[in-house]
């Protein structure tokens, strides 16, 4: 029998020794988790350290995120294509792979697998759409670089940047990303980036360059931003402007506005801080017109224009001198500069490109606007009236050499929407309804003689009845002009006889006003129309929907950190008609100041009853149901707004102007023949 004090002793041994190794095997578990959890964990000095690592980059200001590499497009967030220049690589197979630098349990990166022959090199480059980063201190991104261990690697790797100016500036970070266990996080300064203008960048790039001895091997990214202390993409484009507005809500100002009894009191106060938004949001330098700025929690300062928003400027600075908000010698002085300005942008067969950045002037799309260089060339017509012993000359230079012929289709008579420049081809899209914005340039072109007037006839009153997806059947009659045989058809809203327009929002129908004396003018025809379809407007959505203001009409809305330019109208007026969601815009309540001035100004008194008013004047728009409202201001609708509040104030001085104009006197002819609702 054996001793029961040793037997004790020995298992206790046992069990220790046990335990032990145990121990011993679970630490070395426990180590190997924790190293492949670093791996894929920013360091405590991480600069992504401020974003959890389930969120991306995107989601903090303080970054403006390149690319995370997470959804299956070869596009980065900035809208650039990624491009691999390898000509003289034996082998490069580049993809996703399912390794992602900060969250282990999600996401993506790139890898790319490389076999270089001696002294070559090849990149894998994207557009960075001529990003402003000039407030951000960082570049940022997590590599791996693991060449073939059996070959000496005897090149490098690199990171180029490249500005507008062509100009480009290298770092390398071949040692910096050596490694294929742990994930490395590169911050370059812009300091590191030489002699880079960072108002403008036009592209990034990584460069691997084999040496002396051929590279093999593979090399991983993940994480490219650029990185701030503070907002980054808003200040980055905010430094560039003359002002912005100091504070969200104006509510001392809205709160002294309502108790205005007087009502072109009234309206000359909202049109003094509607100009306000001419006067800040400007490139300081060139003194541009931005699209627009946003104010909140994420706030928003545009980089770019449009002939459209010029044209809002420059009217803008003749009515603003008539108004007396500014000398005659300084709105001729503004005027001329910015006609220098537009002489001297890139243009297509001297037409305007869409889009232009305003900070070096660049264009950022290669298409070109039938209607927005139709309003530039309106515009032009009423600066040369208003200024015509100091601008003449200039504005009719520009507008002499614009020949709007070349956006008609030969085909059906009507102007396209636009030329494509890089597909080298005529848009397949028409402006083919006659109530539209787009009717201002059709009697440009006419008055200018770049369009026949048969081009005028050959414009849709309705569709015909045969189409049957229209959001009614037309009524009407055949009419034949001696020189076109068209349709002069109508809707019926309620009792109301009316011409639709293509979405029935009442900016297709009375942005035109600004500039044509419709109502005096063109009693017969759009007169009637413009004050039948506010009327229309007013009761659906007072009446129908039960919303406490009315006005359906293109405007720009929120969407999460950002925004969206959406399309609303009234169906019942509209070919295809424009869906509903109960967004009202300010901006076609001034226009309707026009053709139905007491309804109008009802409207914008009780819409001042909301909390939307800003330093510049009422925000864009608001959601009537929820009352959640976007707080921002677009330059073509401040244009609007205050371009119409001119013309109320002012004894429709625009429309005056242009109609001096020979260009504007043949719209009169054409209004003479004109007859909507003629049995």
């Amino acid at each position: 029998m054996k001793d029961p004090v040793f037997f004790l002793w020995q298992n206790n041994q046992r069990w220790k020794t046990g335990f032990f190794i145990f121990t011993v095997l679970m630490l070395f578990v426990f180590f190997a988790w924790a190293e492949t959890v670093e791996t894929n964990r920013p360091a405590a000095n991480s600069t992504y350290r401020a974003v959890p690592p389930h969120k991306s980059l995107a989601a903090s200001p303080q970054f403006v995120l390149i690319d995370d590499f997470n959804l299956p497009e070869w596009k980065n967030k900035r809208g650039g294509i990624w491009h691999l220049r390898n000509a003289t690589a034996k082998v490069v197979k580049v993809g996703r792979t399912k390794e992602d630098a900060r969250n282990p349990k999600f996401g993506s990166s790139l890898q790319l697998l490389f076999d270089l022959p001696k002294s070559k090199e090849m990149s894998f480059t994207s557009s960075l759409q001529k990003l402003d980063a000039s407030q951000a201190d960082l570049l940022v991104f997590s590599c791996k670089f693991y060449p073939d261990r059996k070959k000496p690697f005897s090149g490098s790797l690199r990171v180029v940047l490249e500005d507008w100016r062509a100009k480009r500036a290298v770092v390398d970070v071949t040692a910096s990303c050596a490694g294929e266990k742990i994930w490395n996080e590169i911050t370059l300064r812009k300091d590191d980036f030489r002699d880079l203008d960072w108002d403008q960048l036009n592209s990034i790039s990584f460069v691997l360059v084999s040496g002396a001895q051929p590279a093999r091997g593979g090399m991983q990214f993940d994480e490219i931003a650029f990185y701030g202390p503070n907002d980054v993409f808003f200040e980055s484009n905010l430094d560039n402007l003359k002002g912005f507005p100091k504070t969200i809500f104006a509510e001392a100002r809205r709160l002294q506005l309502l108790k205005i009894k007087e009502d072109k009191a009234l309206m000359r106060e909202i049109a003094k801080d509607t100009w306000k938004y001419f006067e800040a949001a400007q490139n300081k330098q060139n003194g541009m017109i931005v699209d627009h700025v946003r104010l909140g929690d994420a706030p928003l300062a545009s980089n770019y224009t449009s002939p459209t928003n010029i044209a809002m400027d420059l009217m803008g600075l003749v009515a603003a001198e008539k108004m007396r908000l500014i000398s005659s010698e300084e709105a001729v002085r503004r005027t001329r500069e910015k006609l220098k300005v537009v002489e001297n942008l890139r243009r297509w067969k001297n037409l305007y490109y869409n889009f232009y950045e305003t900070t070096k002037l660049s264009v950022t799309r290669g298409f070109i606007s039938s209607v927005d260089n139709g309003w530039l060339g309106v515009a032009l017509v009423v600066v040369r009236q208003a200024f015509d012993q100091e601008l003449y000359r200039e504005a009719t230079k520009i507008l002499n050499r614009m020949d709007f012929s070349e956006f008609l289709d030969y085909d059906n008579n009507q102007l396209s929407l636009g030329f494509d420049s890089e597909k080298n081809e005529l848009i397949q899209t028409h402006y083919g309804m006659l109530v539209s914005e787009a009717r201002a340039t059709s009697l440009l072109g006419i008055g200018k003689g770049d369009l026949t007037e048969d081009h005028w006839w050959s414009l849709y009153r309705t569709p015909p009845t045969s189409w049957s997806w229209q959001s009614q059947k037309p009524k009407g009659k055949q009419i034949d002009n001696g020189h076109v045989y068209y349709f002069q058809g109508y809707y019926q809203y309620g009792s109301m006889k009316i011409v639709p327009s293509w979405g029935g929002s009442l900016f297709e129908f009375l942005m035109p006003t600004l500039i044509l004396d419709e109502k005096e003018k063109a009693q017969e025809s759009f007169g009637t129309n413009n004050y039948r379809a506010v009327q229309a407007h007013k009761d659906y959505a007072l009446i129908k929907q039960g919303y406490p203001v009315w006005g359906l009409s293109p405007a720009a809305t929120t969407n999460g950190r950002t925004w969206k330019y959406g399309e609303y109208g009234v169906k019942d007026v509209g070919v295809k008609g424009y869906p509903d969601q109960a967004v009202v815009t300010p901006h076609v309540s001034f226009l309707a100041l026009n053709a139905a001035p007491q309804d109008a100004i009802a409207n914008v008194r009780k819409m001042l009853e909301f909390k939307m008013y800003g330093e510049y004047g009422f925000y864009d728009s608001i959601q009537v149901k929820t009352n959640k409202m976007n707080t921002q201001y677009l330059a073509l609708d401040q244009g609007m707004s205050f371009l119409a509040l001119a013309n109320y104030l002012e004894g429709d001085i625009l429309q005056k102007l242009f109609h001096q104009d020979p260009i504007g006197k043949a719209a009169l002819e054409l209004w003479k023949k004109e007859r909507f609702f003629e049995e």
